[in-house]
């Protein structure tokens, strides 16, 4: 089944530039691969992302260690169970993506979650909507630097979650690094950053931090980094409420391709 099919694009402005949200299709793919490779950390600037005295580290600004390229992205969008919206700017220049999956195989990486203290509860939540086929999972968000629009980021949220809501999903999963070292030729450091700007932007659009994954070493070029997975759920209801009321405060008003208001 096509799902994506059921999506009606939409558009907000925000800070006064026009802002097109679609489904993402096979042309899309140069430029959302060329956005993986603008947050990528790779063997040109990991020495100065993964120092933690760096203005460009990857606590204060982000960045991926694991990076889809274009044949990547293909298989993507030919499964109906990955779901992959584009925000497109008025130049007709793509400003964001964002990417969601439906592929029951993802609860598998969740095998070593251990949950927060007072977050146990989660646990059965977690298991129950897996059962019941009402379980979505949070992939990926990204924003070029060029139009780094503050509210962006959760508009991409708030239309992807009211679009799942429309297909009966309840409740979602997403993910934020944290670096807490690397190994190169030089030897090995420890370091303990968390990715703060997608952490913020997760809890903005409603997601609730319940606990953490095992530490996991990536390869990455010529260096290897250990990070550790930390987990968000969301209640779709809720952060679709909430989300609703921060783009109301904002005064972002969302429309649908008939100019009329909602989606």
């Amino acid at each position: 089944m096509n799902y994506l099919s059921k999506f009606k694009p939409c558009y907000a402005q925000l800070d006064g530039e026009m802002v097109f949200i679609r489904p993402m299709k096979k042309e899309d793919i140069s430029a959302v691969a060329q956005m993986y490779a603008d947050v990528a950390i790779t063997d040109q600037n990991y020495k100065s992302k993964l120092s933690p005295q760096s203005e460009q580290s990857f606590g204060k600004t982000g960045g991926m260690f694991i990076v889809n390229d274009q044949s990547y992205l293909e298989k993507l969008l030919e499964s109906d169970m990955e779901l992959m919206l584009v925000a497109q700017s008025k130049d007709q220049e793509i400003s964001g993506f964002i990417w969601y999956s439906l592929d029951k195989n993802n609860m598998n990486g969740f095998s070593s979650l251990k949950f927060k203290p007072g977050y146990e509860n989660y646990e059965e939540i977690l298991r129950s909507n897996f059962l019941n086929d009402s379980l979505v999972f949070g992939k990926e968000i990204i924003v070029t630097k060029e139009k780094a629009i503050k509210q962006l980021p959760v508009l991409l949220f708030y239309v992807m979650l009211l679009f799942l809501n429309k297909l009966k999903y309840t409740v979602s999963t997403g993910e934020v690094y944290s670096l807490k070292g690397y190994e190169d030729s030089s030897g090995a450091y420890t370091t303990d950053m968390l990715n703060i700007r997608s952490y913020k932007t997760l809890v903005n659009s409603g997601g609730v931090h319940i606990g953490e994954l095992e530490p996991q070493k990536i390869r990455v070029q010529s260096f290897l980094a250990e990070v550790v997975s930390h987990i968000f759920m969301w209640d779709i209801t809720t952060s679709i409420t909430n989300m609703q009321q921060y783009l109301k405060d904002s005064r972002i008003e969302i429309k649908n391709e008939q100019g009329r208001d909602g989606i």
